[in-house]
């Protein structure tokens, strides 16, 4: 799979001589059902083999044990001035960090994304009921569905803290 995505069959053995080599090549052919675009799989096969030499240095000698070092191999490449944009910085470590994790996950608990609980629903007592009643009688989708939970729930965080705020000044006053 690697040689789809370089010409140079020296670079396909630097690679291969990885002690990565066999999860990134599972890696690569994810990414390549995934219909990922060649560039993006060859900038993220490059960032992988920095992340192996990285993490062979400080210590790591199977999957496991390389998986702290996710973060810390994001600070050491911002730190190597591969970024002079200040405003950039955490997203371009955030984005390095994501594509190590999501090849470490891959690799060893066979996924890529995480298992994500659903998220609860903060007028459930107000409005039992509610969601069962946008699917079925409304016929809303799945997805509009939880895109209107996401928003009822950040309405819900506000007026919880506007709540909270108000006794706590009228805490403040009954002390005075």
């Amino acid at each position: 799979m690697l040689e789809q995505y370089f010409l140079r069959p020296t670079t396909v053995d630097r690679i291969r001589s990885n002690w990565l080599a066999p999860q990134i090549e599972q890696y690569v052919e994810w990414m390549h059902a995934q219909k990922y675009a060649g560039h993006n799989i060859t900038r993220r096969i490059a960032l992988l083999c920095h992340f192996a030499d990285f993490a062979r240095t400080n210590g790591a000698t199977d999957l496991p044990s390389a998986s702290p070092l996710v973060e810390k191999f994001g600070d050491h490449w911002i730190a190597g001035n591969r970024c002079w944009n200040l405003e950039t910085r955490p997203r371009l470590r955030r984005d390095i960090c994501s594509i190590i994790r999501q090849m470490l996950r891959l690799t060893l608990e066979g996924r890529v994304t995480r298992e994500r609980g659903r998220p609860r629903f903060l007028f459930q007592s107000e409005a039992p009921g509610f969601f069962r009643y946008l699917t079925e009688e409304l016929g809303l989708n799945k997805l509009t569905v939880a895109r209107y939970l996401r928003y009822l729930n950040r309405l819900g965080k506000h007026k919880l803290a506007q709540v909270s705020g108000v006794q706590r000044s009228g805490n403040r006053n009954r002390e005075l």
